[in-house]
Formats: C-alpha cells, sequence, structure tokens
C-alpha cells in the first residue's frame, strides 16, 4: 500500500470514528442519563459539574475508546508515524464536524472552533488524550517488534 493510501486510510479513520462515535454519543445521551441524577445534581452540587461529570464520561465511553482503537490501529498497521497519525485522525475529525455535519443536518458549512467553551475543550481533551494514548501504544509495540531479540 502507498503512502498516499494509507494516508488518505487515516483519514477516513478519522471520519468513521467521529461519525460512530457521534452516534454512539447520542445514544448514551437519550438511555443511559437518569432523570433522578439532574433532580440530585441540582439539590446537591451544581447543575454545571454534573453536566462537566456526565460530559467526560459519555466522551469517554462514546468517543475515548474509539480513538484509542484508531490511533493504535494508525500507527501499528498503517506504519505510519506517531505525529502523521494523530495528525491525520484529528483532520479526518475536523472533516467530519465541518463537512459531515453540514450535509446530515442541512446546513450552512462552518468552522466550529469559534464556538469553543468549557465543555468543547474538555471533549476535545479527552479526544486527544485517547487518541495519543493509542498512538504511543501503537508505536511501542512497532517498536518493540522491530527491536532485535537477545
Amino acid at each position: 500500500m502507498g503512502r498516499y493510501s494509507k494516508l488518505l486510510l487515516a483519514i477516513g479513520i478519522g471520519i468513521l470514528v467521529s461519525a460512530v462515535g457521534v452516534i454512539v454519543t447520542g445514544y448514551l445521551a437519550a438511555i443511559a442519563i437518569p432523570k433522578a441524577f439532574f433532580l440530585w445534581l441540582q439539590e446537591h452540587l451544581s447543575l454545571d459539574l454534573g453536566f462537566v461529570l456526565i460530559t467526560i464520561v459519555q466522551q469517554i465511553l462514546g468517543f475515548g475508546f474509539l480513538f484509542l482503537a484508531a490511533g493504535y490501529f494508525t500507527t501499528k498497521r498503517l506504519c505510519l508515524s506517531p505525529i502523521i497519525s494523530v495528525l491525520c485522525i484529528l483532520i479526518g475529525f475536523w472533516l467530519y464536524l465541518v463537512v459531515g455535519v453540514a450535509l446530515v443536518y442541512e446546513t450552512p458549512i462552518s468552522n466550529p472552533i469559534p464556538t469553543l467553551n468549557t465543555l468543547v475543550f474538555i471533549t476535545l481533551g479527552v479526544h486527544l488524550l485517547f487518541l495519543v494514548l493509542g498512538v504511543v501504544l501503537g508505536n511501542r509495540d512497532n517498536t518493540t517488534m522491530r527491536s532485535p531479540s537477545a
């Protein structure tokens, strides 16, 4: 497989991870959070803290493990360098956010960067953390396989 094919495949993996992650996250938001949780939060803690906790757990379950697998796969199986793997998957993620969401919801294409808030930074941090962890694990396996045996 050629280098450009690997790069396009890695970008496609980023798009696929984003699409599946959005679906899984939507199901988690609709099904897994009981109304009693929000009522308890209103009584005992601030509602903002509750949304932050829910967002972190939701992003780990919906996107985190997918980004972990994608980072591992692109580094280990496609033999891309760690930086290239991260950049390609993030490009695919960004393409899905900008173009895919516009096509699905029939809205104009717009860049989501100007609308960054605290929850968006948290979600992007979770995504990046799991992606980098997957790339590091894949790179470590590649390095140990290439090292000569004693």
